[in-house]
């Protein structure tokens, strides 16, 4: 039986005055965007922080001043390219004093190469634009860029990173992942090597690199992010055919046919998955002219379908290809690589069955929209003349045969469309944004067509594709963790009694509505949570946690982890020491088992006493504060008198440590010890 006493430990702490650290931009950065997050640290006690930027170190022509409550800051509007920024931060604490100023870091913003400039735009209808930035590929330079509304460049990528081949190859852009990263395709013909999928930061570096040596040009036009996380493209296939039977103008028995694979690869890069168009579509549907231009321009393969956008539909595991020289949209079951469905021009085979009343041409740009349509840009060719527009196409699939009707377009004047690339994109508020490759021309509109937004034609441009983000970054967020004081460069979080509730504020700084997923655990057993919470853009929330000392005494160290859902590798970690302050109503340690160290602070060695009655000691260990097991003391041992263990910790780092002591019956009680050199 187990007589309870009142424990009370005194700690003496030197509370100062802490300025926070700067985390970025980093010190003697050059940044290729103007669109900034700015990081730094949080210190105890502290209600608000002061953020200045300025023109000159000693912070005389200010061109930012503010205050803010998180440890986070996206700043947009202020920065010019080939310039140099100072940046300084200071606490404001809970009294109203003020910290001393951080130090202060000199980062640069990037020479905006010569390539790319200002481009001219008009904004008719500010309140019904879709805010944000749009993404283009500047052709044949390699360049991928983003400007802002008014036409202003605001962050750009070279196409000079060496891959793991060590060649440089012309970068195209197809997509912004959710997890800030951009997806794309590398063109590698100007070393005459295929081409193959990437993925990139906005900083320029390379974090995923598809398989090199693929057959014939190797990845062309669209490259995905699946939702496992697996990568999907489109790729080449060339094949030697007989020429189709017709009225040739030349004598040639055969020539080769380059044909579409779609392939996907996992995160290693290995093949898991492909589908070859020579294996479902018929050969009877052929193009005279494309042949003709073959032999008479020499190329020396004939174009057979040159797909150019691949969609998967994750609702029911499907892909949707555009397939451009056959003017047809085809469905293709993911599980058995089987054809649903051909929509589009009437062909030779008849393998066709819906859309042809559409009559749409050399399209580009399929997907899948929320409303389960399907979106298009329709490039026209067929027209005379070439007429393009954006399309939306109602697909029902529910009868005894599928139906296809045009629900809505937008076309653009003969001058403004293109027989080439081009994209069409539907908005988050309902507007579309078109992107008219030949006439370096993008426009937004309503859905009653209204024209709310575009890019003035004919500059010296042109974009395969434009996309409308939100912002450059996705996933982005803070933590305000429970207010703390520093021991040795220690978060102690203090407590009073038997009472002990945790507050985190979590900030999401990201341009897009977030679910975060959460634990908290520890070393005693007070906190055990998980969940998630939704938060949306540049908003943020609080989550309380309640401790359950459970019998479970003295010092602890608390973990709090949070992630961005389906991004664990954005994972934030938060580890503090947990001490019980001087009070009148402290948590009871049973009598019978006191354990002590000495000296305390200690310098590399300390005796450890352990002064308990009769019972089994499951365990005394070492424990540093991430939790981890330094050292084995004791196992499963019956003690049934005072017992000293000497410790030396030479070896180990200065800093805060635990002795955990775990007795039958759950029992745990921890001492902290602290090590100095």
């Amino acid at each position: 039986m187990f007589i309870a006493k009142n424990i009370i430990y005194i700690i003496f702490i030197t509370f100062c005055m802490s300025k926070p650290l700067l985390v970025s931009p980093n010190s003697q950065d050059t940044l290729n965007y103007l669109y900034i997050p700015f990081e730094w640290t949080q210190t105890p006690g502290t209600q608000n922080y002061q953020i200045q930027i300025s023109n000159d170190s000693n912070f005389e022509d200010i061109i930012f001043d503010e205050y803010n409550s998180y440890l986070l800051k996206v700043i947009e509007d202020i920065f010019e390219w080939d310039s140099e920024y100072y940046w300084r931060c200071r606490s404001i604490f809970n009294d109203g004093l003020l910290s001393e100023w951080s130090d202060t870091t000199l980062f640069n913003t990037s020479p905006l190469p010569d390539v790319l400039f200002n481009v001219n735009t008009i904004t008719y209808e500010p309140d019904l634009v879709y805010d944000g930035i749009t993404i283009l590929d500047q052709l044949w330079s390699g360049h991928i860029f983003a400007i802002d509304l008014e036409g202003k460049p605001i962050w750009f990528v070279n196409s000079n990173p060496l891959f793991d081949n060590g060649l440089e190859y012309g970068l195209g852009f197809t997509q912004l992942l959710n997890n800030g990263n951009i997806l794309g395709y590398a063109d590698g013909r100007s070393n005459n090597v295929p081409g193959r999928a990437y993925e990139m930061t906005i900083a320029n570096e390379l974090v995923w690199q598809g398989p090199p040596n693929l057959e014939g040009i190797g990845v062309h036009h669209d490259v995905i992010r699946l939702p496992n996380g697996n990568t999907m493209a489109l790729a080449s296939k060339d094949t030697l055919l007989p020429l189709p039977s017709a009225d040739w103008p030349f004598e040639v028995d055969s020539m080769m046919w380059r044909g579409d694979r779609i392939l996907e690869w996992d995160a290693q890069g290995n093949q898991i998955w492909s589908w070859n168009c020579f294996n479902h579509f018929s050969l009877d549907d052929w193009n005279y002219s494309q042949i003709l231009h073959t032999i008479e321009f020499g190329s020396g393969f004939y174009d057979w379908t040159h797909s150019n956008a691949i969609w998967y539909d994750q609702i029911d595991n499907s892909i949707l290809l555009s397939v451009r020289y056959l003017s047809r949209i085809v469905k293709i079951d993911y599980n058995t690589g089987n054809i649903i469905w051909n929509m589009g021009r009437q062909s030779e085979s008849g393998d066709v069955e819906l859309g042809t009343e559409i009559d749409f041409s050399y399209q580009h740009a399929v997907k899948v929209l929320d409303n389960r349509n399907i979106m298009i840009y329709d490039n026209g060719n067929e027209n005379l003349p070439i007429t393009s527009r954006g399309l939306e196409i109602l697909v029902d699939e529910s009868g005894p045969g599928i139906q296809a009707e045009a629900v809505w377009e937008y076309e653009l004047p003969n001058d403004l469309s293109s027989p080439m690339m081009s994209d069409c994109d539907r908005l988050p508020n309902g507007n579309s944004l078109l992107t008219s490759t030949a006439s370096k021309y993008l426009v937004e509109v309503t859905s009653d067509s209204e024209k709310v937004w575009e890019v003035i034609p004919g500059q010296n441009f042109s974009t395969y594709r434009g996309e409308r983000v939100a912002g450059l970054y996705p996933q982005i967020f803070s933590v305000i963790e429970p207010d703390f004081v520093m021991i040795d460069s220690t978060k102690i979080i203090q407590y009073e009694g038997q009472e002990m509730i945790l507050k985190y504020i979590i900030y999401n700084g990201g341009s897009q509505n977030q679910r975060y997923m959460y634990t908290i655990e520890d070393l005693n057993g007070w906190f055990n949570y998980q969940g998630f919470m939704d938060l949306e853009s540049r908003k943020e929330d609080s989550l309380f946690f309640n401790a359950n000392f459970n019998n479970i005494y003295d010092d602890n160290i608390v973990t709090f982890t949070i992630y961005p859902e389906g991004f664990e590798e954005l994972k934030k970690t938060y580890s503090s020491s947990i001490d019980q302050q001087l009070s009148n109503n402290t948590i009871s340690v049973p009598e019978d088992f006191i354990i002590s160290a000495y000296p305390n602070p200690f310098n590399s060695n300390i005796n450890i006493t352990l002064d308990v009655g009769i019972n089994k000691v499951l365990s005394i260990e070492i424990i540093d504060i991430s939790g981890k097991k330094i050292k084995n003391l004791i196992s499963n041992k019956e003690i049934n008198q005072n017992l000293i263990y000497n410790w030396d910790a030479s070896l180990q780092s200065t800093g805060i440590y635990f002795v955990r002591l775990e007795l039958e019956d759950n029992l745990i009680i921890t001492k902290k010890i602290i090590l100095l050199r």
